[in-house]
């Protein structure tokens, strides 16, 4: 086993390891985003003059947005994590085809 084939394992197994590191802060923001969905201000919690003022409204506009950025970034967590996977198994599909070429 020559160096090349110690630094391609290497690669390999930091591409796993990546993916693995990036599904762990995912983790850590799904659990804000259950967290953000579970914060919901109840109609009756504002006053009169806080509603006629449309703090409710606001409110939930705000409540709404910072959860869409957090779903969007759990979407695109996951996809770097997905990525990364599939960028070894292609790599590793490629060195199994060549290793197979040159034994032909």
């Amino acid at each position: 086993m020559g160096n090349e084939d110690l630094d391609f394992g290497v690669m390999l197994d930091d591409l796993t390891s990546d993916a693995a590191k990036w599904r762990e802060v995912n983790g850590v923001l799904s659990t804000a985003l259950s967290t953000a969905r579970a914060c919901q201000l109840g109609f009756g919690v504002t006053d009169g003059l806080s509603f006629a003022a449309g703090f409710k409204g606001h409110y939930d506009s705000a409540h709404q947005e910072f959860v869409t950025y957090l779903e969007q970034g759990v979407t695109a967590l996951e996809e770097i994590a997905v990525n990364l996977e599939d960028t070894r198994t292609t790599y590793e599909a490629s060195d199994e085809y060549a290793q197979w070429k040159a034994r032909q």
